[in-house]
Order: structure tokens, then sequence, then C-alpha cells
């Protein structure tokens, strides 16, 4: 399971990295495009380093962090949080009125977003499958080389 998620990470922040660089000659810089470039070579540098035995606690903490800001998304009251490179299986639970749930699932999704507009009384909680046990794999992964 180690060895997926590494792979894992490599495939998918190189992807990453690619995409958001071309767009970024391609159109006017944004703010998620550098965002996305920076954490997608941030996860790349500790990949090296885990791969290299060179600063494999800091890495491995680093990659924990990004991975478990993957992992969830949320609208509470004024905030709106989502950030996704990769697979995107992800359980939503929605309040709109009604409280309703949603499976999503994108092969490769790529995005970055936080905004602070009112959204009245609705709130949703989100939760990345895939990302999340991605996160799970790291940690007990760093709590073997401790």
């Amino acid at each position: 399971m180690k060895k997926i998620a590494f792979t894992y990470v490599l495939i998918v922040n190189s992807i990453c990295f690619l995409l958001c660089l071309v767009n970024l000659f391609l159109k006017e810089p944004k703010f998620d495009d550098i965002t996305l470039i920076l954490i997608s070579l941030l996860s790349l540098i500790c990949y090296v380093f885990i791969q290299s035995n060179r600063s494999v606690k800091a890495s491995y903490i680093v990659l924990c962090v990004i991975y478990f800001m993957q992992s969830f998304s949320f609208l509470i009251s004024n905030l709106t949080w989502k950030l996704i490179i990769g697979t995107d299986l992800s359980f939503y639970l929605i309040r709109n009125g009604d409280l309703t749930t949603k499976l999503d699932f994108k092969v490769f999704n790529v995005y970055a977003f936080v905004n602070t507009t009112s959204n009245g009384e609705n709130w949703g909680i989100g939760l990345n499958i895939i990302h999340f046990l991605v996160f799970c794999i790291l940690c007990k992964s760093f709590g073997m080389k401790k």
C-alpha cells in the first residue's frame, strides 16, 4: 500500500504541476494556479526527499498536512474551502433547506478554492475518500519511520 500511495503522489502531482505550469503561460496567472503549482511542487520535493532518505520526518509531516487539507472540503457560514489534486471520490453532506447527501466521482480533478462570501443558513461538509486513504497510509508510514 505504501508504494501505491507514493506512486499516486508522484504521478498526480507531476501531472498537476505540468498542467498548471502550461496554464500559467497560456492564460493570465491566477491565485489558484499559483497555489496548485506550489502545492504540487512541494509534494514532489517531499517525495524526492523521502525516496533519498533526506529530511524524512519533515517530508512526511508536510505530505500528511497536504493530503489532510485535500481530504476535507466545507461550506460553513462565510467560509468555503476545497483543495483537490487528483482522483476525486467525495462524499458530501449538504444542508440546503433539507439535509442531502451526494457521492461525486471525477477521474482527475485539479481545484483550489477559498471564498468568504455569505451563504446564509446553508452548510456542507465533504470527505474525499481517496485522499483520506492516502493521508492514513502516509501517517502509518511516518509512524513506522519514527
